[in-house]
């Protein structure tokens, strides 16, 4: 942990304060959550009429409900409270016709009444069900269903939350934060909001990526119980959410251990606090797949439009590629049921931020660091190329990218991490700017998608872009009111992300370049002397720029 530096007389900045730095991400995730739980309307996201009636379900105890149709079929027949059960009506009317404004839809209508229920999640993974069904226990009426919207955002907080606090509190550098920025896009935030396992599963994920490449690069040496327990807990849980979940825990840890600190790495595999971390991972990935094994529940969607024996493989790996873009802007703002683009400018923005992570990381990294950001990159692409593929004559394509999310966050973190340790936080305006401009550029990239998303909502794509705050669809506290508190949420992320952005003045660079030993020549070895003497160089460079502009020596 970083040394005390005081502002004032008592006073302790906020990044010397981990619990107020928790408390503080927090507040403001929950915040931007909250937001696309007002901004989205009811079951306008993903398939939330089975997740909510699962969860509903789930916390009665029904954890699969009864299970029809054989080990190959998803559905299941669930018994629950009328109020959240066939909410698929909500949607009929627009669901898949952009052009069609939200207001068509029928009044929702809440009831005590019990019924039965199919559902095609059946074999899901119980466990974030069973805690974002709790509000249905108390309520049978639209507050119910806002209420587990609304928890389920709290979650995904909370570990978008711990992510930062790993970032601050353990990093050597305040430029891993950047990653955890660029990871969380719209996207995330908004299946945070709405009831689907998908952004808890995905926030799950950039906390466990956080943490983990905290511990891997910079504290394997001596690390602190908080870190290791983090980890621990992160990956547990990340592997009970989804039918997924536990692989991209592997591909998680592995990458980790493939960019981690060779030479500290035997020490800390041998100490005690890793050997209970590990076996806590390990227990939790046995029983997420005991789970997805006994109950098949990779079967979770019914056949949709199964491809052509005649289509060769060929011809599905060359659509599976050109579906790239697609998956793109699904995993960073493609809102309803994924027929809602965002404008043209967040997904500009955002290649932007991630090209300009990945380039600076590929040019500082060593060899062996960026040949693993490089696969890293490749396998975001290729996984779920080979999984459509797989399953193209026998379900269709139904892969979304909304799904490569946990494993695609892993990429700005990586890289961001690859910065951090590197002689590039050792220049000041990339560790007194960096996070902060990244966060800024991120923030109205994503005022400009919630616009655009409650335009659509209102009007539908084709409706008028400025004469919509009164149409027939409004949501809770209204269409400037859902706005307005979009800029107050991206506000207090931005603010939050610049401030911690900033180093204490006058503290020492705490990059770890690692020194090349006496007659060691392989090229791991001279990069990271490369790495050392740009960190000399950029630190002289910095001194004699502050002494000409009549500045205090800057030790960073």
């Amino acid at each position: 942990m970083s040394p005390k530096h005081t502002i004032g007389p008592g006073v302790t900045p906020l990044a010397d304060r981990p619990r107020a730095v928790l408390l503080a991400a927090f507040v403001a995730f929950f915040a931007a959550t909250s937001v696309w739980s007002l901004a989205t309307p009811l079951m306008a996201s993903p398939d939330e009429p089975v997740h909510v009636a699962k969860a509903a379900a789930v916390v009665r105890g029904e954890l699969t409900g009864r299970l029809i149709g054989g080990p190959s079929s998803p559905d299941g027949i669930v018994t629950i409270p009328a109020a959240y059960a066939d909410l698929g009506s909500l949607v009929k009317c627009y669901q898949f016709h952009a052009n069609k404004p939200a207001s068509c839809a029928p009044a929702y209508k809440g009831s005590s009444k019990t019924v039965a229920m199919t559902i095609y999640n059946a074999r899901y993974q119980p466990l974030y069900y069973a805690i974002v069904g709790i509000p249905s226990l108390f309520t049978d009426s639209s507050l119910g269903i806002y209420l587990m919207r609304l928890l389920s955002g709290a979650l995904s907080a909370l570990f978008l939350a711990l992510a930062v606090m790993a970032a601050v509190t353990w990093s050597r550098s305040r430029l891993l934060l950047a990653g955890v920025v660029v990871a969380a896009t719209p996207s995330v935030l908004f299946f945070g909001g709405v009831v689907n396992p998908t952004g808890f599963e995905t926030s799950v994920a950039i906390c466990l990526w956080t943490s983990v490449l905290v511990l891997a690069r910079e504290r394997l040496k001596d690390p602190p119980i908080g870190l290791v327990a983090l980890v621990a807990v992160s990956g547990g849980i990340e592997a009970l959410v989804r039918s997924m979940s536990p692989f991209w825990v592997v591909l998680t840890l592995l990458t980790a251990l493939a960019v981690s600190e060779w030479g500290e790495l035997g020490s800390f595999l041998g100490s005690r606090r890793a050997w209970l971390a590990g076996a806590f991972m390990v227990v939790c990935g046995a029983l997420g797949t005991a789970w997805i094994l006994l109950e098949h529940s990779l079967n979770v969607l019914p056949p949709s439009a199964p491809e052509p024996a005649k289509v060769d493989g060929v011809h599905l790996l060359i659509d599976g590629l050109l579906r790239t873009t697609q998956y793109f802007t699904e995993m960073v703002s493609r809102f309803g049921w994924l027929v809602a683009p965002s404008p043209d400018f967040t997904y500009l923005v955002w290649a932007g931020l991630i090209g300009l992570v990945v380039l600076l990381a590929l040019a500082v990294g060593s060899p062996r660091r960026c040949i693993v950001l490089l696969l890293l990159l490749a396998a975001v692409v290729v996984i779920p190329v080979i999984i459509s593929v797989g399953q193209a004559h026998r379900l269709g394509i139904t892969w979304q990218g909304k799904d490569t999310l946990p494993l695609a966050v892993g990429v700005p973190i990586l890289a961001a991490s690859m910065l951090a340790n590197s002689g590039l936080s050792s220049v000041r305006i990339f560790r007194s700017r960096l996070v902060g401009v990244t966060a800024a550029a991120a923030g109205l990239a994503g005022l400009v998608a919630l616009f655009g998303d409650l335009r659509r909502n209102a009007v539908g794509d084709a409706g008028p872009y400025l004469s919509f705050l009164h149409a027939a669809w409004q949501p809770p506290l209204g269409i400037t009111g859902v706005f307005v508190f979009g800029v107050v949420a991206t506000a207090l992320l931005t603010s939050l992300f610049t401030v911690l952005g900033i180093p204490p003045a006058g503290s020492r660079s705490r990059s770890r370049v690692p020194r090349l030993a006496p007659g060691d020549a392989s090229p791991w070895a001279l990069e990271s002397a490369e790495g050392e003497r740009f960190s000399r160089s950029a630190t002289t460079e910095e001194t004699v720029q502050s002494a000409e502009a009549g500045e205090g020596v800057d030790h960073g």
